[in-house]
């Protein structure tokens, strides 16, 4: 061996070898420096140009560490991920897949883009599972993208798999938390953190994770609490404590504590000063409480004492400010004076302020600036819309609510039960239970309508025939006294049965009919069909037992009730205001009723203002008492069920 290589080295190879690699290495190095150079400097896009052309020169070139760098660069530039899926691509081709460090830039890559379920199929393709940093990745990737479901069963995992904890994988799960008001979830991960890892209990970026918790879930006292325990107090602890007790109305806590921040802790010995994120959380204070003025003090302050520049969020606290105390021209004043372009937050700040006060020209002239930034938030129409409906404007805000109804999406809300969080989303129009539910519907409205049509028309064969029946009845049972009556008289048998068949046959359909009206009358208290045909079709249907037994149905089991042609908000405001407002049916029964006669039309008004139509001569009518407003009985009836009152003057019924 010593031989060869005494060879080689005397023809120069190894020199030669060697020089390479140095060349290689060399030429490596310089690249990615260049790479991270230009992430530094806050130019990512041209860190991806560089790489794209070295790798095209030269593919040899490319190791892990510059593949690495131009993941972080698709990661901060976030325009697009179509690179990040390329340089994805370039990995799993080169062989990196193992590499620890470009598998966890990728899962932040995928959830800079916001695309978690490619983040997750990087994280289980990971071959090795060990490393805390990548499980990190992948729970503060859900937490990042509204998911927190999932990042706290990713961490439940984590923990049966006996991972090593630290404390920033806890602070991410406290967060998750956090988002989701699981208070007792939260507590129980800190408690088995500290169990698990002594030195964590006294974690000062930890306890503020968990104050952080008790903040956003609105536990004020257990917040503070912890506050008074904590030996150790950083800005971050009171800036937490300042938003817990601005964001829960207790702006008075969180002013009086921004003050004893200023002055020195004698604890610590050192004066803590506050940073940008703190005098957000004063300012709120400021504007739940309606302080103007000292909103402005604090918001100069921040500038001339602290020298902080003020961000998005301290302009659009002080624009919440002067809304909630109805200054909206000082508030409009103040955009258009800001020095950066207000984003969609101040102009929908503003915007609520107008539908609340009712403003609708300045109200449209917010809404034009939102709508170039922003087209499809529902909010925006729904508040538009209301300040519409302030001032009358039902045709402008019939059009708004056309359009929320085509734009809105569905909403969700969490409730923790024991140590299992819940998922309740509000419906859209097309997941597959709806649309199922509305074929159902749809079925059943032709179901309908072709029983509507069948009874009908067994109804007309059928009255016809019962009409036919009792007049044939009738007719021979006047026939035979006809005959009987002329034998004794002077005109004959034969007249006397022609003349009795005829009287018989009248007299049985009148006595039909006025059997019908009887029993609408004095049983069901209602007005009765205007024709056999519909008496026979409502005995058919059995819609006839449903008007006499519908009193007592309200009565005594008002969940149970029926009216046929009630849609399903009306069945809703029987059953909410029935036995606070209307009639039972014993006190229907005591108001009084009559047979219009032709007389009384020519007298009376002619019209029922429930149903819209004509009152014809031989209807049942009931008129009340006090207006002598007059209805159909039928019509009047089911309204006095529900209400108790006159549907026109709105006079109240006496029960």
């Amino acid at each position: 061996m010593r031989f060869i290589l005494r060879h080689l080295h005397s023809l120069g190879v190894i020199n030669k070898f060697d020089s390479f690699l140095l060349h290689f290495h060399t030429k490596s190095l310089k690249s990615n420096h260049t790479l991270k150079q230009y992430l530094e400097s806050g130019e990512p896009i041209k860190a991806l140009l560089d790489f794209r052309h070295r790798f095209r020169q030269s593919p040899s070139f490319v190791d892990s560490f510059s593949v690495l760098f131009a993941i972080k660069a698709s990661s901060a530039q976030k325009a697009s991920s179509f690179d990040g899926r390329q340089i994805h691509a370039l990995v799993r081709k080169l062989g990196f897949n193992a590499v620890i460090q470009i598998q966890t830039s990728l899962v932040g890559f995928y959830s800079s883009v916001g695309d978690v379920d490619y983040a997750r199929q990087v994280f289980d393709e990971t071959p090795e599972k060990q490393n805390i940093v990548l499980w990190t990745a992948m729970i503060s990737a859900y937490t990042e993208n509204e998911n927190s479901v999932e990042a706290i069963e990713l961490f439940k995992r984590m923990e049966a798999e006996k991972i090593e904890l630290d404390e920033v994988i806890v602070t991410v799960a406290l967060s998750a938390c956090a988002d989701l008001g699981a208070v007792q979830m939260g507590e129980e991960i800190y408690s088995r953190s500290i169990k698990r890892k002594r030195r964590l209990a006294m974690d000062l970026t930890l306890r503020n994770s968990l104050l952080n918790m008790y903040v956003k879930s609105g536990e004020t006292e257990k917040a503070r609490k912890l506050f008074d325990e904590s030996m150790r107090k950083d800005v971050t602890t009171y800036t937490s404590m300042i938003f817990g007790y601005a964001l829960n109305g207790q702006a008075q806590e969180s002013l009086e504590l921004f003050k004893k921040m200023k002055t020195i802790d004698q604890s610590q010995d050192t004066v803590i000063t506050p940073n940008d994120v703190t005098f957000i959380g004063v300012l709120m204070a400021c504007s739940h409480s309606g302080l103007v003025e000292e909103g402005k003090r604090h918001f100069k302050s921040m500038i001339m004492d602290y020298n902080l520049k003020p961000r998005e969020a301290h302009f659009g606290c002080m624009v919440d400010l002067f809304c909630r105390s109805g200054h909206l021209k000082d508030a409009h004043e103040f955009i258009n004076q800001m020095p950066i372009k207000p984003n969609t937050v101040i102009w929908r700040t503003l915007l609520g302020a107008c539908s609340l006060h009712g403003n609708v020209e300045l109200g449209e002239e917010v809404q034009r600036r939102i709508f170039e930034l922003d087209r499809d938030h529902v909010g925006d129409y729904v508040a538009l819309s209301n300040i519409y409906a302030s001032k009358g404007m039902w045709d402008e805000k019939s059009k708004m609510r056309d359009r929320v109804r085509k734009r809105r999406m569905p909403g969700k809300s969490w409730i923790e039960l024991g140590s299992i969080i819940n998922e309740f989303v509000s419906g859209p129009d097309n997941n597959d239970e709806q649309l199922m539910m509305g074929e159902i519907s749809e079925a059943e409205q032709i179901a309908d309508s072709t029983i509507d049509t069948v009874s009908r028309l067994i109804a007309g064969v059928f009255s016809g025939a019962l009409t036919g029946i009792f007049a044939m009845a009738g007719a021979f049972t006047g026939a035979v006294t006809g005959a009987v009556a002329g034998r004794a008289a002077q005109y004959g048998v034969l007249r006397g049965a022609a003349l009795g068949a005829v009287a018989g046959a009248i007299l049985s359909v009148e006595v039909l009919e006025a059997s019908r009206a009887y029993w609408y009358l004095e049983l069901s208290g209602s007005r009765g069909p205007s024709s056999m045909a519909d008496f026979v079709e409502q005995l058919f249907r059995g819609r006839l037992v449903d008007e006499q037994l519908m009193s007592t149905m309200i009565n005594s089991h008002h969940w149970q009730l029926r009216i046929s042609d009630v849609s399903y908000e009306e069945r809703e405001d029987v059953y909410g205001e029935l036995e606070a407002r209307g009639l039972s049916g014993d006190s229907l029964r005591k108001l009084p009723c009559y047979i219009m006669s032709s007389e009384m039309v020519r007298r009376q008004v002619t019209h029922c203002t429930i149903c819209l139509q004509d009152i014809k001569t031989g209807e049942i009518t009931r008129s009340l008492p006090k207006c002598d407003h007059t209805f159909h009985l039928v019509c009047v009836d089911k309204w006095l069920i529900r209400h108790g009152s006159c549907p026109i003057c709105r006079q109240a019924v006496k029960d």
